[in-house]
């Protein structure tokens, strides 16, 4: 039962870093990381979140090595 609650925190925990990451690559760092999302509509935006969410830690890798 103790792996079990440790799993599900550790999900909640994923899905909370997730939506805060995603909330701001969707903003900003879509456009730092593809040129072509510079002036994306607001309905290309709310089609990057999903993804953004569950592949933050993908993402924040290549922003990371993008920014050097």
């Amino acid at each position: 039962m103790v792996v079990l609650s440790s799993l599900v925190a550790a999900g909640k925990a994923y899905g909370l870093i997730g939506a805060v990451f995603a909330g701001w690559f969707v903003i900003r760092g879509a456009d730092r990381l593809e040129p072509g999302a510079i002036g994306g509509t607001t309905g290309f935006r709310l089609l990057l979140l999903p993804g953004a969410l569950v592949l933050w830690p993908y993402l924040a890798t290549r922003l990371w090595q993008a920014r050097r």
